[in-house]
């Protein structure tokens, strides 16, 4: 940019004004030949995006997504993928290649804060555009396949997230001749989740296992994509009952992150969350509480509270906190995570109604019984309208008002509750998984009072 400022005196003023914001906001920002203000740098880089400068754009979508720089925000990030999604339609038409680029990318950070929903609004399309522009085996429409499929996974629509999956596997494996490369493995790889998440858990065990051993052939067992195949088949472990399997590939997967990255990576913190979570899973509160106590500060001091790490972070801890019975603390850390995430989101996005789910339900668990049902019932609704009435959490939240109303003796509305969860759990995921076993166990009950 400098070199060609610097090239003559009529390049600058040939530029547009929209042109030259671009350029000395650019400068001012970074220090590019100027002292730096970053404060005029920033409106200088908006006033030129707001006269569709798609440089402009770009620099202010690289600032905001940089979680170095210190005016990284995730909300402002996702508003200039908005406008530069706006500006590439109304400046190159709706076929053209950087649209579909900027659609692509809009999407991929709607999955980044969770947003899953509108991921989904702007992918479907976007696959029926990418497959009449480019061919369904363009490696752009095998990307938007693979995104599309993660957001059905998340919002509960696995059967469509496995037949999106197959068929993908499908064409990357005759893309492949008969090898097996590494977009082959990445494909399996999330298909396998995805079996996991229907209750195919051996299913899943044994073709991760397939992954695993491919990626350490292929990419070296500390490859971050060889690691995260770890991570999924730890998972998959702990399904099974395998805990203790589990939890030693999760402290190998720290251990080599910790390494190769550094305690306090990103991709270390995962590590540390997932090994924190299936600890909570088989009752170590305590070493769980450690781990993630130890990464919210991390994270607080790196990210602020407005972050969806750091409130992951909160939630887990409340969901220590109720694992040893705590409800009181778990109240209070769910309000507040309650709370921040309606203001990051919105009051109706699936990770609010998750801390809605969990408020209501340590509310139960200290009396106000009443209360938690009124609260179940409107976030059943909003689950059931959101993300189906198969959803894992929308299963949840039924599971807890049954169980709820059958305390307040409400036998009838128990039962029908009860039964739902039961029925659909088994459907999906077979009479063995525990939530099924679980709901039936609570469901026995309920009838016995009742007779």
């Amino acid at each position: 940019m400098s070199e060609k400022l610097n090239e003559g005196g009529e390049d600058w003023e040939n530029l547009s004004w929209a042109e030259q914001a671009f350029y000395f906001g650019y400068a001012k920002y970074y220090g590019v030949s100027v002292d730096v203000d970053r404060k005029m740098g920033l409106t200088l880089l908006k006033q030129a995006a707001d006269l569709e400068s798609t440089d402009a754009i770009l620099a202010l979508i690289t600032i905001y997504e940089n979680e170095d720089d210190e005016n990284a925000d995730e909300r402002e990030a996702i508003y200039w993928r908005e406008r530069q999604a706006d500006v590439h339609r109304h400046l190159y038409g709706m076929t053209d290649k950087r649209t579909l680029m900027a659609l692509g990318n809009l999407a991929h950070a709607y999955s980044l804060v969770e947003d899953y929903e509108k991921a989904r609004a702007i992918n479907e399309p976007l696959l029926e555009l990418r497959r009449s522009v480019l061919g369904e085996t363009h490696p752009d429409t095998l990307v938007t396949m693979n995104n599309l499929a993660y957001a059905y996974g998340k919002l509960g629509e696995r059967q469509l997230a496995a037949q999106m999956e197959e068929r993908l596997l499908d064409i990357r494996r005759e893309a492949a001749g008969g090898d097996v490369d590494e977009d082959t493995l990445h494909t399996m790889n999330n298909l396998a989740v995805t079996y996991g998440q229907l209750g195919e858990h051996r299913r899943s065990y044994e073709m991760l296992e397939k992954v695993l051993a491919g990626r350490i052939r292929l990419l070296g067992e500390e490859d971050p994509e060889t690691l995260t195949t770890m991570n999924n088949l730890a998972v998959a472990a702990a399904e099974l009952g395998e805990n203790a399997r589990a939890i030693e590939m999760f402290e190998k997967i720290v251990a080599i992150r910790t390494r190769v990255s550094g305690y306090d990576h990103f991709d270390t913190a995962i590590a540390r969350n997932n090994l924190g979570y299936t600890l909570c899973d088989i009752g170590e509160y305590e070493r769980a509480l450690a781990i993630h106590e130890e990464l919210y500060k991390m994270r607080l001091a790196k990210y602020g509270k407005m972050n969806t790490n750091t409130l992951a972070s909160m939630n887990n801890i409340g969901l220590v906190y109720e694992g040893e019975g705590r409800f009181e603390e778990a109240l209070a850390m769910h309000i507040e995570v309650w709370a921040l995430r309606e203001k990051l989101f919105d009051e109706e996005h699936p990770s609010t109604l998750l801390s809605r789910y969990h408020v209501a339900l340590c509310r139960g668990e200290l009396g106000d019984l009443s209360v938690a049902v009124l609260s179940l019932e409107e976030i059943y609704s909003l689950r059931c309208e959101k993300s189906g009435e198969e959803n894992i959490r929308t299963l949840e939240v039924l599971e807890t008002l049954g169980d709820f109303y059958a305390r307040l003796g409400k036998y009838e509305k128990a039962e029908e509750a009860l039964l739902r969860t039961y029925e659909t759990r088994r459907s999906l995921f077979g009479e063995d998984k525990a939530d099924t076993v679980r709901a039936k166990k609570l469901l026995d009950e309920v009838k016995e009072r009742k007779s």
